[in-house]
């Protein structure tokens, strides 16, 4: 099988085939909600954002011109920005 093929499957086992809003806005819906949940969607990645920005400070970044097995488009700034939110 080719890889495209093979990562259509693995995304319609997370998704169940439909699409996934992929806005900044929608997509830290979860972490901005204060309310008390433990049935909602994404428990506990609001204490990791919160524990990530004010006391580990581990991001995964990318210098310019390297050979990073990450994308080059996650920068400090890029993943401070939600700290910020």
């Amino acid at each position: 099988k080719d890889p495209v093929s093979a990562l259509v499957k693995v995304s319609a086992l997370y998704t169940h085939g439909k699409c996934m809003d992929n806005s900044y806005k929608d997509a830290n819906a979860a972490i901005f909600n204060t309310t008390v949940d433990p049935m909602q969607e994404g428990v506990g990645i609001r204490q990791w954002i919160w524990q990530t920005c004010t006391q580990f400070g581990f991001y995964q970044t990318c210098d310019p011109k390297t050979q990073c097995i990450f994308s080059h488009l996650l920068t400090l700034e890029s993943n401070t920005v939600l700290c910020q939110d």
